[in-house]
């Protein structure tokens, strides 16, 4: 079907409540005032660009308009969107939209609830969050798939309060979608989003401390992945109750993980796993408390400096489905207590420095050599080492048992450090000998004496 062209009357339609123009090559809308009844109205895929708002005065009944994949650029002028008083949904997405100015006298949208801004690059975030005071009331925004650039900045956090769900989010932090170009520190104005239940600022450029103000206690989700974040963990999140998931995985947080991790009891998965493997990384022994997250489903610990036993009250995390212990310094033996964990689907606690046997009871049967490899003292199946012929004893028998804090000897390592030791002390005399004479006839003078008499 060959795309309409041009300008169209549709004045006459009085009594049309949805119109679709939709991928066309429309210009300009020309006179459709007249449709006082239009409640949709579809202009996708058009040619439009900003003086189209011109043209939608008349429009008071209209509840939904999607200029989408048009060619709105630059600043988008509120007073034109303003005429639109009962406007509900406003799609803008893949446009080169950037900013919004409100002029002095004209109220915010406040019958506006959905606002969509998906594929647009904005190259100062700052002033996109700025000019999102004139959609205050809005319930759902959705901002994915956008290249953003600029440093996140401080705002004036009051006209956010009426700001349902995702606008929050926006003021200040915008990132649903991965792969942005927010840069600089995360500001402390974050502290006063206090309704935020989501907060995703993953894979930017984010770099700084996380505020130890923020702790709200209603947010969920929090994800800051993939960023250049760093310091200790002191007391963020500590009073976020709620929390469900905490993703800080590939950062450069340092310090041991704090106590207050095991008082979320919310918490269902945490990631936390530092970028830079030679310094800069979390250290100390595992929380005891961090077995008392009942509902957590993933731990995630891995590549760390974490030193320590494995906590035996990992044995109450009942629903835990993963378990990522790998690439730390963690000793002593896998507690016996985690064969109770019946939903334990992955289990790694490579390149440690544990030691005795592993357990084979529960979902421990299932888990293969990978689990468990780089860790020389470790044996048992499914390790090629069996605990009886390396001289270990059958360990983990008992809970009680005192041994299990001596560890065990590895027999062939004992030997081979024997014959080393004896191999240069001979070495050591054979030399002392061919280079001070006086030395060498005194020890001929002793073997002889000594066969002799003996």
């Amino acid at each position: 079907m060959e795309k309409i062209k041009g300008m169209l009357d549709l004045n006459d339609f009085i009594n049309l409540r949805e119109l679709d123009l939709s991928d066309n090559k429309f210009r300009s809308l020309g006179t459709i005032y007249g449709l006082k009844n239009l409640k949709v109205l579809n202009l996708q895929s058009n040619f439009f660009n900003n003086s189209i708002f011109s043209s939608l005065h008349g429009l008071s009944s209209l509840k939904s308009l999607d200029l989408s994949y048009n060619e709105l650029k630059g600043t988008i002028q509120m007073k034109g969107l303003h005429a639109l008083s009962n406007l509900e949904e406003l799609d803008l997405s893949s446009n080169e939209v950037d900013n919004f100015t409100t002029p002095t006298g004209i109220e915010s949208m406040h019958r506006l609830q959905v606002l969509k801004l998906n594929y647009i690059n904005v190259s100062n975030i700052s002033n996109m969050v700025q000019s999102m005071r004139a959609f205050s009331y809005l319930k759902h925004f959705h901002f994915r798939y956008n290249y953003v650039m600029g440093s996140i900045g401080s705002y004036d956090h009051k006209w956010a309060t009426g700001c349902k769900i995702l606008c929050t989010f926006l003021t200040n932090l915008i990132s649903q979608q991965s792969n942005n170009q927010l840069e600089g520190p995360i500001p402390e104005d974050i502290c006063n989003l206090g309704d935020l239940s989501v907060l995703d600022l993953s894979e930017n450029k984010l770099r700084g401390s996380v505020p130890s103000c923020f702790n709200p206690s209603r947010i969920r989700h929090v994800y800051m992945n993939n960023n250049q974040l760093e310091g200790e963990l002191t007391y963020a999140f500590y009073n976020s109750s709620s929390l469900v998931t905490l993703d800080l995985r590939l950062n450069k947080f340092i310090g041991s993980i704090p106590q207050w991790i095991g008082n979320l009891s919310s918490l269902s998965v945490i990631l936390l796993r530092g970028i830079d493997l030679s310094s800069n990384k979390l250290h100390g022994e595992i929380p005891d408390g961090l077995g008392n997250s009942s509902e957590i489903r993933a731990l995630n610990l891995s590549h760390n400096n974490l030193i320590g036993t494995i906590p035996e009250t990992f044995s109450n995390l009942r629903l835990i489905e993963s378990l990522d212990l790998s690439y730390n310094n963690l000793s002593g033996r896998i507690p016996t207590g985690l064969i109770k964990l019946n939903a334990l689907a992955v289990f790694n606690v490579a390149h440690n420095n544990l030691t005795g046997m592993i357990p084979e009871n529960g979902q421990f049967g299932t888990f293969d050599e990978v689990s468990y490899q780089g860790n020389p003292y470790l044996c048992g199946r499914p390790l090629p080492d069996d605990c009886a012929s390396t001289g270990s004893t059958h360990v983990l028998s008992s809970a009680d048992d005192e041994s299990e804090e001596l560890g065990f000897m590895d027999m062939e390592f004992f030997y081979i450090s024997f014959i080393i030791s004896y191999l240069s002390v001979v070495l050591c005399i054979a030399t002392v000998l061919s280079i001070n004479p006086h030395w060498r006839k005194a020890w001929f003078h002793f073997i002889e004496v000594y066969i002799i008499h003996f």
